[in-house]
């Protein structure tokens, strides 16, 4: 009897000791992960806003197609043709800048310096880019609904899920324009809620959003634009 108390303490005992190793082996892993994704995204930071302040040539892209920048005029390439763009268009259908870098397109860089962030934005949004900086989930800076997206990495979105209203944020298009907007409204949201993000529930002119700790829900960081 006691040989069996034995056995089943030690395998006991086993088992809780896997389990301590297993999470201390994931701490580890987002530690690490966190760290780089910091590093990447800084050293990114870096040569976009090098690009932006020596204000080099940037190609542009919308839905249509791809456009390129070529001296004064605007150029719209549909598969192998070549076509002007309207100067007329209102401003949230004119393509929005981008920058290419390492093969990545970027539209700018967002800065929340009351939480010390200054970060590039990728043009659209997967799982393995977001490892390396916020992306675009949906919308333009032009037509005043952008929907910003990014991990809660310590050096990404993390810091915001704190922020407080009137949070000063600044987006710097790949132009060299500033947006300016303060934090108006900050939402938890479920995990399913998802589609809330793109503002069917109010008039956002910005949306920044994370997952909360564990993953459950979203926050979202609602703010109106002031300049």
């Amino acid at each position: 009897m006691n040989k069996t108390r034995r056995i089943v303490g030690n395998s006991i005992l086993a088992i809780g000791l896997l389990l301590i190793l297993a999470a201390l082996t994931l701490v580890v892993h987002n530690v690490n992960e966190d760290r780089r994704a910091g590093t990447a995204s800084l050293t990114v930071r870096n040569e976009l806003a090098s690009r932006i302040n020596s204000g080099q040539a940037v190609s542009q892209t919308v839905d249509a197609g791809v456009y390129v920048q070529t001296g004064d005029d605007s150029q719209q390439l549909i598969g192998n043709e070549i076509f002007p763009v309207d100067p007329d268009l209102p401003a949230e259908f004119l393509p929005m800048d981008i920058c290419l870098l390492d093969g990545d397109r970027y539209i700018g860089i967002l800065d929340v310096d009351a939480y010390g962030l200054s970060l590039p934005v990728m043009e659209n949004w997967d799982y393995d880019k977001l490892k390396t900086a916020p992306c675009r989930y949906s919308g333009s800076y032009k037509s005043g609904d952008l929907v910003i997206c990014a991990h809660n990495y310590s050096n990404h979105f993390g810091p915001l899920r704190n922020a407080a209203i009137g949070t000063d944020v600044d987006f710097r298009s790949v132009d060299g324009t500033h947006y300016k907007y303060k934090v108006s409204k900050i939402e938890t949201l479920e995990s399913h809620e998802i589609e809330y993000m793109t503002d069917v529930l109010g008039d956002w002119d910005l949306t920044l959003f994370t997952c909360t700790p564990g993953g459950s829900h979203r926050t979202a960081i609602r703010c109106d634009k002031t300049e």
